[in-house]
């Protein structure tokens, strides 16, 4: 289990990186009028980021996690209210896509895919730095 324990940072920051990847696919896909590939492509960034979460709540855990003591704040906080703001985003994006209101899941999604990207891209910097920074309860 300690050995889990030690790599799973890298694999939350490999699977945001993989998650970066799939959300700039479908954003290429949509873009060039395939919304069968570009809908393909985020059903696996939903999942993909799904798992990053939840594996992130399992290390959290394990862990005992008490402080992150010299992760800089700034860091940590930008990185916890972008995951906030884009649970939102996604939440509302996909509402729109539910109810098939397709405009104005379009001018929703032009911002959303954004904040998600900066998201993933924030989680593949992050994860490795809480890995080396967190204080556990002895």
């Amino acid at each position: 289990m300690t050995t889990l324990m030690a790599i799973l940072p890298y694999v939350l920051s490999a699977l945001s990186a993989i998650n970066l990847a799939s959300i700039w696919l479908a954003r290429k896909a949509i873009l060039r009028g395939n919304w069968l590939i570009h809908r393909h492509f985020m059903v696996a960034s939903w999942a993909i980021w799904g798992a990053t979460l939840l594996l992130l709540a399992f290390y959290l855990w394990r862990r005992g996690v008490v402080v992150l003591s010299a992760v800089p704040e700034t860091v940590f906080g930008t990185y916890s209210a972008s995951v906030i703001v884009t649970i939102a985003l996604l939440i509302a994006t996909l509402l729109h896509v539910i109810r098939h209101q397709f405009l104005p899941h379009k001018l929703l999604a032009r911002k959303t895919i954004w904040v998600w990207l900066w998201t993933c891209a924030l989680g593949i910097l992050f994860y490795p730095l809480i890995d080396a920074h967190v204080i556990a309860p002895a």
